[in-house]
């Protein structure tokens, strides 16, 4: 099924994506659209985020990740949690991780889920549920994007210098205290380690 949101010079489209041959696994896929007599300067750069030319009713456009669209990113998150932030600012964690990460004026961040489940997104029922007993090493959510019934995103404040979980995972104990120990500025913060969960 898709989405499409219009605006005055940009279009998001969100797709829910079921892949062929795969039980189960639908995806969450945001699109922008900008009239392909525009030039790509809108991406900042991020030409390796451009989907190619597609032929519309209302002529030809560019598609792209609209993720790298700030003008996009800004208005998707204006109009999902408008009492959270009215954000000036945006930029992508491009960092390889199983979800897209857009921090708002270093304040929040804004989770998207790329894999999409029929029941509670597992991250977020983690999270939430260590938010309510109050475990203080995780980001309790400020808001969660759901539609029809299943969960697309969520939103948590940005701990700036914050441990990634996903990319603790992947790094090996000695190695990750190795680091934490050679860093002056980290050891005086062993008390107060924060985790932001994948």
């Amino acid at each position: 099924p898709l989405s499409v949101t219009m605006f005055l010079v940009a279009t998001r489209v969100e797709a829910v994506v079921k892949a062929s041959g795969i039980d189960d696994e639908r995806y969450n896929v945001l699109i922008g659209l900008r009239p392909a007599d525009w030039t790509l300067t809108f991406l900042e750069g991020n030409s390796e985020a451009l989907l190619g030319e597609l032929n519309t009713d209302e002529g030809p456009v560019w598609a792209y990740e609209a993720v790298r669209d700030t003008e996009l990113s800004r208005r998707l998150f204006k109009e999902l949690f408008p009492d959270i932030l009215q954000p000036a600012r945006v930029r992508p964690i491009t960092a390889e991780m199983s979800n897209t990460m857009l921090i708002y004026d270093d304040q929040v961040v804004f989770k998207i889920f790329r894999t999409l489940s029929e029941k509670v997104n597992l991250d977020l029922e983690v999270t939430e549920a260590l938010g309510r007993v109050g475990f203080p090493h995780v980001a309790a959510p400020l808001g969660v994007w759901r539609k029809d019934g299943t969960d697309l995103g969520m939103v948590q404040p940005y701990l700036a210098g914050g441990v990634e979980g996903w990319a603790m995972a992947l790094t090996s104990p000695p190695d990750m205290f190795a680091s934490h120990h050679s860093n002056p500025a980290s050891r005086s913060k062993t008390s107060a380690c924060r985790f932001q969960s994948r």
